[in-house]
């Protein structure tokens, strides 16, 4: 009878301890994304609507350290037909490798493409970051651009509207041969 007891006390405790951890990791995964952004990035996502597909694309641009460990000199998104759930993703890395992707939050990434560029290309590239305008005042999710680059070894993050894009990033997407669709919105 007592080793019955004490069988149950011990997976009663186990359990306990189970709960304990794994609340504990949720905290710590919930603490950890919140301290890995930039909160001024952060702060351009704020006026729109909270959801799981916005609030994994404001965190993929506002945590520098991926960015940085990718090697990128330039990241964009965009809501294909103005679903936050499903972003166009564009990456420019150091060594002129240009990835274009289908995000699905919490699903997969589709229509992987990978193009090298020219040493010209390249340099292309870096000239239409360098030209990179401040954001747009305000702009509907639905049309939303992200956009974060390097410029002078820093990241810097910028908002466009897709329907006015900057002449800049309509070069920068005919170079890397990967184009945004401007009347897409919600």
């Amino acid at each position: 009878m007592d080793k019955q007891v004490i069988k149950v006390n011990r997976s009663v405790t186990g359990a306990a301890f189970l709960v304990l951890l794994v609340s504990f990791s949720i905290s710590s995964l919930v603490h950890a994304q919140i301290s890995c952004g930039d909160e001024a990035i952060l702060k351009l996502f704020s006026s729109y609507s909270t959801s799981d597909g916005l609030r994994y694309i404001a965190y993929s641009h506002a945590c520098r350290d991926p960015l940085s460990q990718h090697r990128l000199i330039f990241y964009s998104s965009w809501f294909l037909k103005g679903n936050p759930r499903v972003a166009i993703q564009t990456r420019v890395n150091e060594r002129g490798v240009a990835e274009s992707m289908r995000s699905v939050f919490d699903w997969e990434d589709q229509d992987v493409r990978s193009k090298q560029l020219t040493e010209a290309q390249a340099a292309a590239v870096e000239m239409a970051i360098a030209e990179l305008p401040k954001s747009a005042k305000s702009t509907p999710l639905g049309f939303l651009y992200v956009v974060s680059f390097k410029k002078h070894g820093e990241w810097m993050t910028r908002v466009y509207d897709r329907r006015q894009l900057p002449a800049a990033i309509t070069k920068l997407h005919s170079i890397v041969g990967i184009p945004v669709i401007s009347n897409g919105g919600a």
